[in-house]
């Protein structure tokens, strides 16, 4: 956090990262309103603490990616200069009239930070509109901007150009040559009225952000390697060759985040490129790019096409290609996240660079809304996973806004939001966010400002918090094996994104019980169709495909004829044209040629008509692959009530099932699998249970109730043999009370944490309920203590006994008679005790940890003891200076407030979430087999 670092706290941290359960970090450096600390960016102090944490690393067994730049977005610092940095056209306008000799000074366009190059000068006729205005006609893009403003590539709309507004290319005068070094034009104007289009490139002048002064500067040209690489040797290089060995095993990964830094139109040889990539000439097309339309609407918005379809390809190959070849050639991998509002790269191609292609969620609105783009970076990623053979889908997970950003989470809270993830394809979590602690003993520390769902050691519940993380550990081991299993495959088509499109409209729809995976044009063309279904050599396959609406090529069509030829099932409206300007207009005539043969149902292999999917999947025989009764499973729907995936591998299946409510169901499901062994496997208590089979359906299917309890999941995994430690699956258990705990309690609370030693309660209650301020406001874990005598007839007969908590806020660790029980995370909170049970007297211990907001709540009752703190629109309400005891001394011992955090996350009249250990605690006996 903006320089703020030490050696001691890059140890402490990484220890509780592996205590924690946790594989690796990513290493970001940025600021967000964070005070300026002492070690700069890239300093060799930065390096040698970078180092150190390497080192730790290895030490500990965890894996380390490095973002490329200070800041999270995107590839840039202060080594960038003017021309190696991200371009964008620019121009001005001279009217002359001749017959006359023009010699005057051009104005030079508009530009930034004294740069600017030269294109081309040209001039062609300017016949005046009807109402005697030289205001020339533009073609206005999808924003009603007109040209090129803000770095936009415009696009025509439907509307007729004004006669004055064709320029036909004959018309056009090339007088680049005749431009000196100052500015001045020598030419001899024909007859009538002139344009004069001086236009040239500048820098976009946007920088890497939210970084500090010393690693701020421009963001690099995505469409020059030369200016990638420029980039590479400044902002990682220099930390691969100070790990030295450690790079490649434990430094394995750099990292592009989310593109946040607006579009570019231009770089250096842009018109040798589209040579080479459309075939003709950019040149006489210029005057497209400033809105103008040349010889027809038709023909100019093939040009634009063709312009952004370049653009697109050289930001994909020259910028996200070219830093995976770099990370390949140090023996390390890519991580992107592959996706913007406002970038000009085509999404699902980007991703395809990536070994570990990443989407991301956000708390606060996890999948509709604006929550669906986020939804949508998932499948994206999890797609190119899938399509490109990659094994790991990342994500960028629970994002927190401040409202979710001050201590409020946990584990069993976001649960269903992680679940629903890992059912659209996300299999590595990378949580947001860890914010570096300099010290040891501030708490709960450092944050990244107002952002983030505070995963940090500061967090009451990070250690105890690892048993989610078996859970997950679980979850992404079985996600990560095997193939994912899919019906349908939409192919994205080649339109050549601009400002306006961040995401795919996939048409029709997908039914529900059918998964899908989107693929680009390279994918494509990889397919092959053996016995009806589309493979991959990734070892995907797909009895569907699925194509766009709009123009094709004519080789992608050949492709798709090749695919259907060979039993391929495939459908999607009729294509009328190709895009752009490559081979117009013969590459018009070989589309519709064609796509006659292709579409037409007189053909025995032809392209299936766009009906209702659900209908056409019947008509293949496709029975959906995963069905409920009584309940609606919808992939448009907010939150399905239960969700899941598909995995296969060597003629093993298993379905993730997740309920993603916080109520239970019970759920009668229908698989498209049949075996001679079902199983249930429980990844939050690592048990494996042989399901009772329901029965067949009578068309290959199986029938199988779940009883799922609230956010709980499970692997339904299908087999030739039992799994070694496999139990009968308990039906019909019934549990009946034996004793239920009443108090007294006795409830310690750690030192220099605002509470009392410890308390006695007669009754459970939730702490904020309690008279005494230092338990009312506490955070952290309390030790419940309570001694309890059990008679010993049912423990003499082989029955069980199972504790039940009742309700818990928010995890508690049992432990009985001396034996750690475990941690319980989420309801219903309970285990089973049998073993740990006596006769006669037992003692039991119950940790309960609860959030970290009720003590920051309750330290805004007294005054901040720095009076700097300012606020602002983004950064929220924050502190100017830290004290001068941070970060090398403890806190005053004199000191009213137990918490410190750089940004003030509630106030004193906030809401205290309930805490602590409310039951009732009931121990049951359990018939019927054994414990739930």
């Amino acid at each position: 956090m903006n320089g703020n670092v030490t050696p001691e706290g890059i140890t402490a941290d990484l220890e509780s990262m592996d205590r924690a359960g946790l594989g690796g970090f990513q290493a970001f450096h940025v600021t967000v309103g964070i005070p300026q600390g002492p070690v700069d960016y890239m300093s060799d102090e930065w390096l040698d603490l970078m180092h150190h944490t390497l080192r730790e690393a290895d030490r500990l067994d965890l894996e380390v990616c490095l973002h490329n730049c200070a800041g999270w977005s995107s590839s840039g610092g202060p080594w960038i200069t003017p021309e190696y940095s991200m371009q964008r056209l620019v121009w001005s306008e001279t009217t002359v009239s001749g017959s006359s000799s023009f010699h005057d000074r051009l104005a030079k366009p508009e530009h930034k930070l004294g740069y600017y190059r030269d294109i081309a000068v040209l001039a062609f006729p300017a016949a005046a509109p009807g109402n005697g205005s030289r205001e020339p006609f533009r073609i206005r893009d999808w924003k009603g901007k007109t040209g090129l403003e803000r770095d936009t590539v415009c696009a025509p709309d439907e509307r007729t150009a004004p006669a004055h507004a064709r320029i036909s290319r004959r018309d056009l005068v090339d007088l680049t040559a005749q431009l000196d070094a100052e500015d001045r034009l020598k030419w001899e104007v024909p007859e009538g009225d002139w344009t004069i289009l001086r236009l040239g490139h500048t820098t976009t002048g946007v920088r890497n952000h939210p970084a500090p002064p010393e690693g701020l500067g421009l963001e690099c040209d995505k469409l020059s390697r030369t200016a990638a690489e420029l980039h590479w040797n400044h902002a990682v290089q220099p930390v691969i060759d100070k790990a030295g060995p450690l790079s490649g095993r434990v430094l394995n990964n750099v990292l592009i985040d989310s593109y946040e830094v607006h579009q570019q139109n231009w770089t250096r040889g842009l018109g040798g490129e589209f040579r080479r990539r459309r075939g003709y000439d950019l040149f006489p097309w210029l005057p497209c790019l400033t809105g103008r339309v040349v010889e027809s609407i038709d023909v100019s918005e093939r040009f634009l096409y063709d312009f952004r379809r370049t653009i697109a390809d050289l930001f994909n190959e020259h910028y996200f290609g070219h830093f995976a070849e770099m990370a390949h050639r140090n023996g390390m991998r890519l991580s992107i996240e592959p996706y913007s509002h406002v970038g000009n790269f085509n999404h699902i191609e980007a991703a395809g660079y990536a070994d570990i292609p990443m989407g991301e969620w956000w708390v606060h609105y996890p999948i509709e809304g604006d929550g669906g783009f986020y939804k949508w970076t998932v499948k994206l990623a999890a797609s190119a996973a899938h399509t490109y053979g990659r094994r790991l889908v990342g994500a960028e997970a629970f994002t927190a806004q401040p409202d979710d950003a001050g201590f409020v989470n946990h584990p069993y809270r976001l649960k269903p939001l992680g679940d629903f993830f890992f059912c659209r394809g996300v299999n590595r979590y990378i949580f947001h966010t860890f914010a570096h602690h300099p010290s040891t003993e501030a708490w709960p520390g450092m944050t990244m400002g107002r952002w983030g769902s505070q995963f940090h050691r500061g967090n009451p519940w990070w250690e105890p918090g690892r048993a989610w993380m078996k859970y997950l550990a679980r979850c992404q081991h079985m996600l990560q094996e095997g193939s994912f299993v899919a019906d349908l495959c939409y192919y994205t088509g080649e339109h050549a994104p601009d400002s306006g499109e961040h995401r795919i409209d996939m048409k029709p729809r997908p039914p529900a019980g059918y998964d899908f995976d989107l693929c680009d044009t390279e994918i494509l063309m990889r397919m092959e169709a053996r016995d009806g279904r589309i493979t991959l050599p990734s070892g995907m396959s797909y009895r569907l495909l699925v194509l766009p609406h709009g123009p094709q090529r004519p080789e992608v069509l050949n492709k798709i004829e090749e695919l259907v030829r060979a039993g391929a099932a495939v459908t999607g409206p009729r294509p009328v044209r190709a895009p752009g300007l490559s081979g117009y207009p013969a590459c018009d005539d070989r589309v519709k040629r064609i796509a006659a043969e292709l579409w037409n149902p007189e053909n025995p292999q032809h392209v299936l008509a766009p009906t209702p999917l659900k209908d056409l999947l019947a008509e293949l025989g496709v029975l959906p692959d995963f069905e409920v009764e009584g309940l609606t499973v919808r992939t448009d729907a907010p939150y399905p009530s239960v969700d899941y995936i598909h995995r296969r591998e060597d003629g093993k299946d298993w379905y993730f099932i997740a309920n993603t409510s916080f109520e239970p169901q019970t759920v009668r499901a229908r698989f498209r699998c049949a075996a001679p062994v079902i199983e249930f496997w429980d990844p939050e208590r690592g048990a494996i249970e042989i399901a009772a089979d329901s029965g067949g359906t009578g068309d290959g299917r199986t029938r199988l109730t779940l009883n799922l309890g609230p956010a709980e999941s499970r692997f339904v995994v299908f087999r030739r043999t039992t799994s070694p430690g496999a139990v009968a699956e308990v039906r019909g258990t019934e549990r009946h009370e034996r004793l239920r705990l009443e108090g007294p309690w006795t409830v310690r609370f750690p030192p220099g944490r605002g509470a009392p030693a410890h308390i006695r309660l007669d009754e459970l209650i939730s702490w904020p309920d309690h008279e005494q301020a230092g338990v009312k406001y506490f955070s952290g874990t309390a030790q419940y203590e309570h001694t309890f005598n059990l008679s010993g007839g049912g423990l003499r007969d082989g029955g069980r006994y199972v504790l039940d908590l009742g309700d818990v806020d928010v995890m508690a660790e049992i432990i009985l008679n001396g034996e750690n029980l475990g941690i319980l995370w989420k309801p219903p909170f309970s285990v089973d005790i049998t073993d740990a049970l006596r006769a006669g007297k037992n003692r039991i211990e119950i940790r309960v940890t609860n959030t970290g907001a009720n003590r920051l709540i309750g330290d805004e009752r007294y005054p901040p003891e720095i009076a700097e703190w300012h606020k602002d629109r983004l950064h929220g309400l924050r502190i100017g200076r830290f004290p001068d005891w941070y970060p090398d001394s403890p806190p005053p011992a004199a000191r009213e407030r137990v918490t410190f955090v750089p940004f003030r996350h509630h106030d004193r009249t906030s809401k205290l979430q309930a805490s602590g250990l409310q039951g009732p605690i009931r121990i049951f006996s359990v018939s019927g087999g054994g414990a739930e």
